[in-house]
Parts: structure tokens; sequence; C-alpha cells
């Protein structure tokens, strides 16, 4: 995790992420500033790191009604599967995104439409995770 602190994010950097023990994700850096890596975190997930991935393959699963869904904290073992999930922009910090492991697959340009999410926490001074 160190050799990410002192390497920085690449704005554009596609990169493979581990979700958690069950695999891993698809990130974009979309923006990095001081303190601060903004990032699209894709719905494609994989048992295994990917190598690559191409962004025609990359998707954001639509947003799910969760309002009749089980949320009963007491048993979350009986919660259905949300299934896939994206966000498409999340400001982190540099320690947040580097516990993630990233390991770079890719540099893209970052589109204008992908920075919307970004701009919006720009002017509001937003948090970061």
């Amino acid at each position: 995790m160190f050799d990410f602190l002192r390497r920085r994010a690449r704005e554009g950097g596609v990169y493979s992420v581990v979700v958690d023990d069950r695999g891993y994700a698809v990130a974009k850096v979309l923006a990095v500033e001081r303190g601060a890596v903004h990032v699209r975190v894709y719905s494609n997930r994989y048992r295994e790191r990917p190598a690559s991935i191409g962004p025609e393959e990359r998707f954001l699963a639509p947003l799910r009604d969760v309002g009749q869904a089980d949320l009963n904290a007491s048993r979350p073992e009986e919660r259905s599967d949300p299934g896939p999930f994206g966000i498409g922009h999340l400001p982190l910090r540099p320690s947040s995104f580097a516990a993630w492991r990233p390991r770079l697959m890719a540099i893209e340009t970052v589109q204008p439409d992908e920075l919307e999410g970004y701009e919006i926490w720009r002017v509001d001074r937003g948090g970061l995770f």
C-alpha cells in the first residue's frame, strides 16, 4: 500500500482494485488534487484481478429502488444481494484509494460527462472518504 502512496494516482488511469475478499472492481481516476483522488467505480466485478478491460465493456448499473428491500439489520444473511452497483464520482483520500491496492491497467482521456459529479463536489466543497 505504501508504494502506491509514494507514486501519484494518474488522472485518466484505469485501475483494477480490491473490492473485498470476493474479488475486484475497476476504477477510473477522474481528477487528482492535493489530498484527493476522484474516481469512478464501475459495476463490473471479477473473481480474479483483470489485466485489462476496454471502455466498451465497463458499465454503471442503474440505481436499484431499495424502497421495498428487506433491510432488517438483525438478519443480514437473509438480505437479497443488491447486485452490482457503480459510483459515478467518489472523492477519496489518497490513503483510501491506496487501501484498494490499485493496479494500473490503462490511461485514457477523461471525458467531460465523466466530470459532472466532480464539478458538483468542487463547487460545493464536498468531503472525502
